[in-house]
């Protein structure tokens, strides 16, 4: 987990980016506060917002990509977007108002262009919009989807920040070759790997409350990974239990599932394993006593193994 920035670590950030590139770029998405820099937005010019649309006929949109190329403009708004910015380092924050901010080689017009055109996927044949921007998603994509594509989405910027509970996050494309748009179709598993995105940022969020873990060791990709293997390889389906393996994996073992006495707990009590919360209840038969023992013995044998 990277550490999250104060105050004035972010303004540097920021303020060296547009120093850098005599822009900035701000992606905004105001959807749960129509509020949020509603008159600065208004007084711009159409050089300097875009109005992302979601789609033909849905219901208006409060995504915004701003392009500031006066200093003036930054400062004015740059108590809100520290604000918010910080807001996104605490894990039960449901309100990613500011996405991330950098640069693009591309005019606002075409920019916003190539974005909506990159939020448009097509899901097993379903159109659907696609919030890859959010960093609740964006930080797990390289595990679900091609990475050229990705690459050839983040290729629309010179320069990147976003900021998650997990800390800041940076993708620098700045002369390096560019990378022609790619669409992409979603298959089966994909889909299902995007689904469980949502699930892995409410087992990221009660991590947070389990005994003896440090903030700092949890991962929130970890976590998404513990849910896939869930999901896959032991046809957990239900929310509930797939979060409480996740919570399983890292708070005991990732690899809890092969110690004896979990195998022959569930042998006994994971019966009917379609069941809603099945998993999670045939787990209480394991004795908080047994935790620890459990635990060792799987990093004793782990290290065994890596010896």
């Amino acid at each position: 987990m990277n550490r999250p920035l104060d105050e004035k670590e972010i303004w540097e950030d920021m303020l060296g980016v547009y120093k850098k590139f005599q822009h900035i770029i701000i992606l905004i998405d105001s959807t749960l506060d129509e509020s949020f820099l509603a008159d600065f937005i208004q007084a711009l010019n159409k050089d300097e917002v875009y109005h992302l649309s979601v789609a033909k006929h849905s219901k208006k949109s409060f995504i915004y990509i701003l392009r500031l190329e006066k200093l003036n403009q930054l400062e004015e708004i740059k108590s809100d977007l520290i604000f918010c910015i910080q807001k996104n380092f605490n894990t039960h924050n449901d309100r990613y108002l500011v996405c991330g901010y950098g640069a693009s080689q591309y005019s606002l017009d075409v920019l916003g262009y190539k974005i909506t055109k990159s939020i448009a996927l097509n899901d097993l044949g379903q159109p659907v919009f696609f919030r890859w921007f959010d960093p609740r998603v964006l930080i797990y994509l390289n595990h679900i989807l091609d990475y050229s594509w990705l690459l050839s989405v983040l290729n629309i910027f010179e320069h990147w920040a976003f900021y998650h509970a997990s800390g800041q996050y940076q993708v620098d494309q700045a002369n390096k070759p560019h990378i022609k748009a790619q669409s992409i179709l979603i298959n089966q598993s994909e889909s299902i790997d995007l689904d469980l995105i949502e699930i892995s940022n409410l087992a990221y969020q009660q991590s947070f409350h389990l005994e003896g873990l440090r903030q700092e060791a949890i991962e929130p990709t970890h976590i998404f990974k513990a849910i896939q293997t869930a999901y896959q390889k032991y046809q957990i389906k239900n929310n509930i239990d797939l979060i409480a393996y996740a919570l399983y994996s890292i708070a005991i073992h990732p690899q809890f599932m092969q110690h004896p006495t979990i195998i022959d707990v569930l042998a006994q009590n994971w019966i009917e394993r379609d069941a809603a919360e099945a998993f999670t209840a045939a787990m209480n038969g394991v004795s908080e006593d047994w935790w620890g023992t459990i635990r060792n013995e799987l990093l004793s044998e782990e290290g065994c193994l890596n010896e």
